[in-house]
């Protein structure tokens, strides 16, 4: 078996899998808390890109792992809108945008569908990663699922390169050190309110 068989499955068992336990806390939690409305809008349009790109490039790790992610992103989605933290207009926008900028971007080249997935998806991360500096709540992130990611984007990382797809590698360069950095202040926050619950 090759390897890049290998690490396309992978990639694509680590991707299917870190989006979920994130929607799992925010419902079963319910709550929304330290999660960030125009970052998630903007995953739901990057995801869209990527499962147009994957499907373009005939690569089903990337079209099927960003399928589950844009029924994850729309559950989480339909949260916020429950929380009244967004309208449900403003899904079906994101949803049109995402569309119409993949078969634009398909009209001029497979290429241009990837890199601007790449401008969508990096750019997208920085909301939620400066909600998450600024916020004092984190309850409603889940550690499980910014492990799994930051997992998910090193695999990326190392699947393009093995491709020789940049396209495909770039994004982790600048969507891991945000996800880290989630990460790391995620668990802190988990681990300082299991503290002050346990004492009070």
């Amino acid at each position: 078996m090759a390897l890049t068989t290998i690490l396309g499955a992978w990639c694509l068992i680590v991707s299917l899998s870190f989006i979920w336990p994130q929607v799992w806390r925010v419902f079963n939690e319910n709550s929304t808390h330290g999660l960030s409305t125009v970052g998630n809008l903007y995953s739901l349009i990057g995801s869209i890109l990527w499962l147009a790109y994957g499907v373009f490039k005939h690569r089903p790790p990337i079209y099927i792992s960003n399928f589950s992610f844009l029924v994850a992103g729309t559950l989480i989605c339909w949260q916020l809108v429950h929380h009244k933290k967004m309208k449900r207009l403003h899904i079906v926008t994101a949803y049109a945008l995402g569309i119409f900028l993949a078969l634009g971007a398909h009209s001029i080249s497979v290429a241009a569908v990837g890199w601007l997935a790449i401008v969508v998806s990096t750019s997208g991360i920085m909301p939620q990663t400066i909600h998450v500096i600024n916020t004092h709540s984190l309850h409603g992130i889940s550690v499980v699922s910014y492990r799994i990611t930051l997992t998910s984007s090193i695999s990326w990382l190392i699947f393009g390169i093995t491709v020789h797809d940049p396209i495909v590698a770039l994004p982790s360069l600048i969507i891991g050190p945000c996800v880290a950095y989630i990460l790391i202040k995620a668990q802190r926050w988990h681990a300082s309110d299991r503290s002050t619950t346990a004492n009070a």
